[in-house]
């Protein structure tokens, strides 16, 4: 005769694809969010830079340190996040120049907007992770 104890919670079955959902959902959040401030830190604030003209349109350049200055709206119509795969977003530049505004060149100093954006979004996104791995641990109790 055999004796036999099976264990079996149904919901363990579906922890590992619900705490993927949700950890998707927090990954879009914080690229989303990167993506936002991006955009907002060049189209928004006062510039300081340089006054120049092109034709007709005088436009107002940013500073060092500033962000860049938007002109013909290139660089934010750039900047895109996507899902890579679960839990794996990307936000990116797709400018060719963004790299050169961001970190600056020899004959340009920076204008900071994708780096500024990410560490404002860095704490929020550590502590929905917290919250999510705290999660995880009440429904394995």
């Amino acid at each position: 005769m055999t004796i036999k104890v099976r264990l079996d919670d149904r919901r363990l079955a579906a922890l590992p694809r619900e705490l993927v959902k949700l950890g998707d959902q927090i990954c879009n959040k914080a690229a989303k969010r990167i993506e936002t401030r991006a955009k907002v830190k060049i189209q928004s604030g006062p510039k300081t830079g340089r006054i120049y003209r092109r034709g007709k349109i005088e436009h107002q350049a940013s500073a060092p340190g500033e962000p860049p200055a938007t002109d013909m709206g290139n660089l934010v119509n750039s900047i895109a996040s996507d899902r890579v795969k679960p839990l794996l977003h990307e936000v990116t530049v797709g400018a060719e120049y963004g790299a050169y505004l961001e970190y600056g060149t020899v004959r340009m100093a920076p204008r900071p907007f994708f780096k500024p954006s990410f560490d404002e979004e860095r704490d929020d996104f550590q502590r929905d992770v917290n919250r999510l791995i705290g999660l995880a641990r009440e429904r394995v109790r």
